[in-house]
């Protein structure tokens, strides 16, 4: 089934209240959520041909506020995900760019040169693309783009005048990317500073059930409603 949605959105959330249910370690939660977001991006990819889908894989804040402890083991299931991908049929076979949008010189020293190189790898890939947003926060994006903005000006490369809702996506993360036609997000019902700019006019999709519970019947849904789906973008 060829799905209309040109860019999914993922917001993953209740891997540690999954593991919690099941008398697991909050790491362990995370583990099956790198498994499960591995079969969703086959599903994605695959059996629906969506061509770009975003994830918020870590927040700014999760940097400050989980537990050394737990930062080290997620950490661990990042780099045992990635080396995966570096590997995967599904990547290579499929042609799929993978990006690291976000903070990347504030994660761990020992995760940023295999994410650079899983990137490397896949500059290449046009077919599909995959966005993995850590650390990434919306307002920090916003701000990130405004700076970068005035430097431009400052610089003579930008006039003042210039600067509106059409070339202010110029300077965010996802430059160059349609902006999300859908949002999904599991265990909670608020965007938690996700993507501010670019979801504007996303149609958003809330499932109460944890990341490890969600089944491909659930993206199935999404992809046979959202065409059902009335966008005005404000009209």
């Amino acid at each position: 089934m060829k799905s209309a949605i040109r860019h999914l959105a993922l917001i993953p959330d209740g891997n540690r209240r999954w593991a919690t249910k099941n008398g697991l370690k909050p790491w362990e939660g995370h583990d099956a959520g790198a498994r499960k977001l591995a079969d969703f991006l086959n599903w994605a990819f695959v059996d629906y041909g969506i061509p770009v889908v975003s994830v918020y894989a870590l927040s700014t804040e999760n940097l400050t506020r989980r537990t050394a402890e737990e930062l080290k083991h997620l950490v661990k299931v990042y780099q045992e995900y990635f080396k995966k991908l570096l590997e995967s049929s599904l990547v290579h076979d499929h042609e799929v760019r993978v990006n690291i949008l976000g903070a990347i010189n504030l994660l761990p020293k020992e995760l940023i040169p295999l994410l650079k190189e899983v990137m490397d790898r896949t500059k290449g890939y046009v077919k599909h693309t995959i966005n993995f947003l850590m650390p990434y926060g919306g307002r920090y994006e916003i701000v990130h783009a405004t700076r970068r903005i005035v430097e431009d000006v400052l610089a003579g490369k930008l006039k003042k005048e210039d600067i509106s809702d059409f070339s202010y996506p110029n300077y965010l993360f996802t430059a160059g990317q349609p902006d999300p036609d859908v949002i999904v997000r599991t265990a909670e019902k608020r965007l938690s500073n996700f993507m501010l700019w670019q979801t504007a006019y996303s149609e958003v999709y809330f499932f109460d059930k944890y990341w490890p519970e969600f089944e491909k019947e659930d993206l199935e849904f999404v992809v046979k409603d959202f065409p059902k789906r009335q966008r005005r973008f404000g009209k």
